[in-house]
C-alpha cells in the first residue's frame, strides 16, 4: 500500500474514534445533565462550531469571525423561541392574534 492510502487510513481512523467519543460525550450532555446545563453545554457547542465555520466563509479577521459568531449567538434564543414554546406560532398584541405559518 502506498504512503498516501496509509495515511487515509490513518485519518479514517483518528476521525471514527473522535466521532465515537464525541457521540459518548452528546449522549452524556443530553441524558444526564439538568436541562439548564444541556443548554449552555450545546449553546459553547454551536458557538465554537460557528467560529469554525466562519472561516469557510473566508472572513479574514478575527473581528469579523467574531462578529458572525456574535450574530449567531443572538439567532440562538430566537430559534429556542421558535421551537420550544407552544405558543411559539401565534402571539397576540394589542388584542389582535398573529401567527406564524411556514408557505
Amino acid at each position: 500500500m502506498s504512503s498516501a492510502g496509509v495515511a487515509a487510513k490513518e485519518a479514517l481512523g483518528k476521525r471514527i474514534a473522535t466521532a465515537s467519543v464525541l457521540a459518548a460525550v452528546l449522549l452524556v450532555v443530553v441524558l444526564w445533565l439538568p436541562p439548564m446545563a444541556t443548554v449552555v453545554v450545546l449553546t459553547a457547542l454551536v458557538l465554537a462550531g460557528g467560529w469554525e465555520w466562519s472561516a469557510f466563509l473566508r472572513l479574514r479577521s478575527s473581528v469579523a469571525r467574531a462578529t458572525y459568531v456574535a450574530v449567531l449567538a443572538a439567532l440562538l434564543p430566537t430559534a429556542w423561541f421558535l421551537t420550544v414554546t407552544p405558543t411559539a406560532s401565534a402571539w397576540q398584541r394589542d388584542g389582535e392574534t398573529f401567527e406564524f405559518r411556514w408557505a
